[in-house]
């Protein structure tokens, strides 16, 4: 049998049973691409859904944590509790920060300026071993600076 085109469509069919058998093969190899390409389209949209959800909670995300950030510094308030207030600050300045990152570049003014309030936001973890003055001068006081580093 052969192939059927736009170029040629004038092609007849002989009745011989091998010309039945031949249509029959290729109308089910048709239906079997067919069922293979829908199944492809189904998994498609899904990625597709899937992949527009995970962008929503992307962005909810980091609502939500902010607003639980705003919420424990307005505790700190109600409590009068300014060192609570000023760590909710630098939190929220520190993930900001790493939100906005576009790609792998930032400036060194930028990077210095987040490094610094981390140090500030570490600090009132070790306040009584650490002394900070400015980004050129970081001391610890333990005998170990990594002690003053360490997660412990």
């Amino acid at each position: 049998m052969k192939s059927i085109t736009l170029e040629d469509p004038n092609i007849r069919l002989s009745t011989s049973h091998d010309e039945i058998e031949l249509l029959k093969d290729a109308f089910n190899d048709m239906l079997a691409r067919l069922k293979l390409s829908a199944n492809e389209l189904i998994q498609a949209k899904a990625g597709e859904g899937r992949a527009h959800f995970l962008a929503l909670q992307a962005q909810i995300n980091p609502h939500f944590l902010y607003n639980s950030i705003m919420s424990i510094s307005a505790a700190g308030q109600e409590a009068g509790s300014e060192k609570v207030q000023i760590m909710c600050a630098q939190l929220g300045d520190l993930l900001r920060y790493v939100a906005s990152m576009n790609g792998d570049r930032t400036t060194i003014k930028d990077e210095l300026g987040h490094v610094e309030t981390y140090l500030k936001f570490v600090k009132w973890r070790y306040e009584d071993y650490w002394i900070f003055r400015s980004m050129s001068r970081v001391r610890c006081k333990a005998s170990r600076s990594r002690s003053c580093f360490s997660n412990r």
